[in-house]
Formats: structure tokens, C-alpha cells, sequence
């Protein structure tokens, strides 16, 4: 995302002080954010709006567009898939995000799912522990597929700069 195009952004949403403008500048900056940076759609709408339906969306082009290319690269069809671990942080959305990807890959009825959640950063970790646990003591999990996300749609918040006196 270009840094016009976050200043445009930015501005437009008639959230953010000339100060925190500046905030949001700065660490765009240091960010190492670049053109190919993803932002959510809601995002670059007139008045951008944070909702459920942008959250959901947001995660589904994220985790459908990765497990695609995944599954492609690997030539592993999601029938062989015997475990499935789902992780966001904060995005805890019903139906599951596995139930989600369980009906889009057609994964098959006796897959073991797992969702984790509300844990930030460290979920992700922990998801990689779990499935090297069960692939570990379980005869019956062959292939366990973790994903790993985050939605940022609801966590679009105002940034208000104080300054000291």
C-alpha cells in the first residue's frame, strides 16, 4: 500500500487528528509495509466501516486463496487430511473458521477439528504443538493442516495522540 494511498485512507475517514495522521505516517515508515501489503476491502471504500461481514471476508480470501495454492503446490488431496487446527487471535466468528474450511475443501466427516483462540500471537505457536502432538502419538492422523490467521477488519481503531505538557 503506497503511503498516498494510506494518507488518502486515513484522511478520509475523519477519525484522526493531524497528530495521529502523523502517528499512522510514521509507522507506515518504519513498518517495511510495501505495494504488495495486504489491507482488507472495506479498507479503500469511501467510508471505510469495520463489520462481521468484512471480518469474514477478509479471512475467507486470506485462508482460501493460501489453502488453495497449498494444496496445489503439495498434491496432497484434502480427503487425506485427518486433522484440521484453526488459530486467530482475536477473530472467533460462528461458524468456526474450521467448519468454514471443512465445507469449502470438503474435507472428509471424521476429520478431528480444532479451533484456538483468543490467545493473540501465542495461538500460532501453540497450534504447531498440537499438531506435532497428535501427529506424534496418534496412529490414526496422518496429515494434520494448521492455519494460522488473523483479522484485522475489526480491529480498525481510532488512534488519538496526547500530547504531553
Amino acid at each position: 500500500m503506497q503511503l498516498a494511498i494510506l494518507r488518502n485512507l486515513v484522511h478520509s475517514t475523519n477519525r484522526f487528528t493531524n497528530e495521529s495522521e502523523e502517528f499512522v505516517r510514521k509507522i507506515f515508515l518504519k513498518s517495511g509495509l510495501g505495494e504488495e501489503t495486504y489491507a482488507p476491502k472495506f479498507v479503500f471504500q469511501l467510508n471505510p466501516e469495520a463489520n462481521l461481514a468484512s471480518a469474514m471476508d477478509e479471512s475467507q480470501q486470506g485462508m482460501f486463496s493460501v489453502l488453495s495454492s497449498l494444496l496445489s503446490k503439495t498434491g496432497i488431496h484434502p480427503s487425506r487430511i485427518d486433522a484440521l487446527i484453526v488459530t486467530s487471535g482475536s477473530f472467533t466468528p460462528v461458524p468456526s473458521l474450521s467448519s468454514l474450511i471443512v465445507n469449502r475443501l470438503k474435507l472428509k466427516p471424521d476429520v478431528k477439528t480444532y479451533n484456538l483462540s483468543g490467545m493473540g500471537c501465542s495461538s500460532g505457536v501453540l497450534s504447531i504443538d498440537l499438531a506435532a502432538n497428535l501427529l506424534k502419538h496418534s496412529k490414526e492422523i496422518r496429515y494434520a493442516l494448521v492455519v494460522i490467521t488473523e483479522s484485522i477488519s475489526l480491529n480498525w481503531y481510532l488512534v488519538i495522540v496526547v500530547p504531553c505538557s
